[in-house]
Order: C-alpha cells, then structure tokens, then sequence
C-alpha cells in the first residue's frame, strides 16, 4: 500500500490518495465490513447508554498502564483523550 498526503493536510481535513493492489483492496473491505459489523453488533448488545470509550479506556483502567502506554492514549500532559476519535458513531 502506498499513502500519497496532499500537501495542504491539516488535523481534521486529512486528505490523501491511497494506491493498493486489488488483493489489498479486498483485504481492507473485508476487514472494514466486519469493524463495521462488530460495531453494529456491540451497540446491539450493550445499547447506546454505553460510553463512547471502550471499558479499557475508563479513567481508573488508564492509571495502571505502563507510563509509555499511558502517554500515547492520555497525551503529554496525561488530562486529556482528546486525541482519540470515535471511528463509528
């Protein structure tokens, strides 16, 4: 697979073109479809009340991560999620 990023990308207006071969491709859609269908199946059985973290990412589950482990899901400052995004909502 090869990423081309446009030059003009930002934060949240990514945007690149993605060249793959056709066995790649089929690859990625079959494992997108079942993200897709775990999701779906996951709200199905925990409904929407659920957070919109995974259990693992609950405050009192993120103090006992290793400290390199805790600064890529908490940030530098190790206050904030704000750099993990919901992939599906």
């Amino acid at each position: 697979m090869i990423l081309i990023p446009s030059r003009s990308c930002t934060d949240l207006g990514f945007s690149a073109k993605v060249y793959v071969t056709e066995a790649t491709a089929k690859l990625g859609q079959l494992m997108m479809e079942d993200l897709v269908t775990m999701h779906m199946e996951s709200k199905k059985f925990y409904g929407p009340k659920e957070s919109g973290f995974p259990q693992w990412m609950k405050w009192e589950e993120l103090e006992v991560l290793p400290s390199a482990l805790k600064e890529m899901a908490l940030g530098k400052d190790g206050i904030k999620l704000d750099g993990w995004m919901p992939l599906y909502s």
